[in-house]
């Protein structure tokens, strides 16, 4: 049985398949962005009380970050996206192009 974008099959009876989608992406983005949320005012305020105390190395935190990215973004990737999103995209091209921002060279222009 094929369905169309609205919801319905060939013989034109209603299925509840897109508003059942349509919630789990509204939830698994709210759910996203309240944990993006969170760890940017964790990492403001952790790195406001650094700065306070005299700073650190920069060169050791972008070796520490290039070391994590390589570790940890497909493990957190998939944890953060749940299986349900996890399956819908390219997780592998997601980790490459998150990997690679993540190693790159230091970008200020959005601070």
């Amino acid at each position: 049985m094929t369905m169309g974008i609205d919801g319905r099959n060939e013989q034109g009876h209603d299925h509840e398949v897109l508003p059942e989608w349509g919630e789990v992406l509204v939830r698994s983005v709210a759910h996203l962005a309240a944990q993006l949320t969170t760890v940017q005012i964790q990492m403001r305020a952790l790195a406001e009380e650094v700065e306070a105390a005299g700073g650190v190395d920069e060169a050791a935190v972008r070796q520490r970050l290039r070391q994590l990215a390589v570790l940890r973004t497909g493990p957190t990737l998939r944890e953060n996206l749940g299986p349900a999103l996890a399956d819908l995209i390219d997780m592998e091209s997601l980790e490459r192009d998150l990997i690679a921002w993540l190693s790159g060279p230091r970008d200020d222009s959005h601070e």
